[in-house]
């Protein structure tokens, strides 16, 4: 004959386990919704840019400013001083300054050079297909 053991707390019960089993389905799911939240973010971001773009400009600027006279031809950009010549240019989905490499921008599908002394008008288009515009004055 089954005997009712005493009343003690030896095992969860039935409602404990499902009580249990909720609040971890809400802690996991609450960490999921998290986690891709913050994939959608970052994703955003890598897409976007804008900020990229307007750094590229302001390092353009501060080059264009630095040397003593400058050239834009067929897409690039001619730097020169005193004591030595470099250019800016697109090439490989990059734009960079030779002789050397220094990237100044990724992921460029093109760009476009418009020269009215003294202002500068560079036109990128990304390979996202975002495209941006900045107006440089020149000289001093």
């Amino acid at each position: 004959m089954f005997t009712k053991p005493p009343n003690s707390k030896l095992g969860f019960t039935l409602y404990e386990t499902l009580l249990t089993l909720l609040v971890s389905a809400l802690i996991m799911h609450s960490m999921n919704m998290a986690v891709t939240s913050y994939h959608r973010v970052e994703e955003t971001l890598r897409t976007d840019k804008f900020l990229e773009f307007q750094l590229f400009i302001k390092i353009l600027s501060l080059e264009l400013n630095a040397f003593e006279s400058l050239e834009v031809s067929k897409g690039e950009i001619h730097l020169n001083s005193f004591s030595k010549s470099q250019k800016v240019i697109h090439a490989n989905q990059k734009i960079y300054k030779t002789p050397g490499h220094q990237p100044y921008l990724y992921d460029v599908l093109d760009w476009q050079l418009t020269w009215s002394e003294p202002l500068l008008t560079v036109t990128v288009t990304f390979n996202n297909n975002q495209k941006f515009s900045a107006t440089i004055l020149t000289g001093d």
